[in-house]
């Protein structure tokens, strides 16, 4: 968990080693969640609760799994295999951040992969409680899944 304080300087290239036309911006902790180096900005009369929020999630006990989530949205069964597709398919269907947002009654997403890589618009990855557990997520929010091209290739 990496926290950072608003326009906090975050980097330790100094202007002599700094390019002449490298972005100043670049070096702040608003760009650093961006690219995936830290987590979240934090206000400092923020960063008591923040902190503290982290630390509860991060370090609560539990022993029995977790329980599996309840389904969202249409819950009769598929007549067919065809309208199972078409029903997992609809653009209307409860997406990852309805599963989380309805599963959780605390959670907190973490920012990158620590090397520059971020994925805002594929995954969704933090960690949340339910139930009085704490529990790591991973979810998919990019586009939905569509089958492969079947056509044969052309020649």
């Amino acid at each position: 968990m990496v926290l950072a304080l608003p326009g906090a300087q975050v980097g330790f290239a100094g202007s002599r080693v700094r390019p002449p036309d490298a972005d100043p911006a670049a070096y702040t902790a608003e760009a650093q969640v961006a690219a995936g180096s830290a987590d979240a900005v934090v206000a400092p009369g923020e960063l008591r609760g923040t902190l503290g929020r982290w630390l509860r999630l991060l370090t609560a006990p539990s022993a029995a799994p977790a329980p599996v989530p309840e389904p969202l949205g249409a819950t009769r069964p598929a007549a067919t295999g065809r309208e199972a597709v078409r029903r997992a398919r609809a653009p209307e269907r409860p997406r990852a951040r309805a599963y989380l947002d309805a599963y959780f009654t605390d959670r907190v997403e973490i920012s990158g992969d620590r090397c520059g890589g971020t994925d805002p618009e594929g995954m969704l990855c933090g960690f949340g409680e339910h139930a009085g557990r704490t529990i790591a997520y991973a979810a998919q929010t990019g586009p939905r899944p569509a089958p492969p091209d079947t056509a044969p290739p052309p020649g």
